[in-house]
């Protein structure tokens, strides 16, 4: 699979692809931007905020969305989905928020 192919495929679904947010944090094909997306979306599925199929996303016609984040299971993924995103911010201030950037710089 190439690389722009599993991002792309990965935000659609990356329960799909990953197990853990963990797992995309050792995925080495990619960029912590890319990851950085992933976890966006991963976040987004887990609100119940998954995109309405359309001609942008005809892949995921019939694919139900998941449960609402009010569920403990979701709850606990939300918090893995952020700290996996802390640890990559960290790593990079480029691609941190600007909490992260401050952090860096001793603000």
């Amino acid at each position: 699979m190439k690389n722009s192919r599993l991002v792309e495929e990965a935000k659609l679904a990356p329960d799909r692809i990953y197990s853990r947010p963990q797992d995309i944090l050792r995925d080495r094909r990619l960029a912590d931007p890319e990851r950085l997306e992933i976890l966006s979306a991963w976040e987004r599925e887990a609100r119940g905020d998954r995109p309405a199929p359309d001609a942008e996303y005809p892949q995921m016609r019939g694919v139900p969305a998941e449960g609402a984040a009010e569920d403990s299971a979701s709850a606990g993924l939300l918090r893995e989905i952020e700290q996996a995103r802390r640890e990559i911010e960290a790593r990079s201030p480029s691609t941190g928020s600007s909490t992260a950037q401050k952090k860096l710089n001793g603000s």
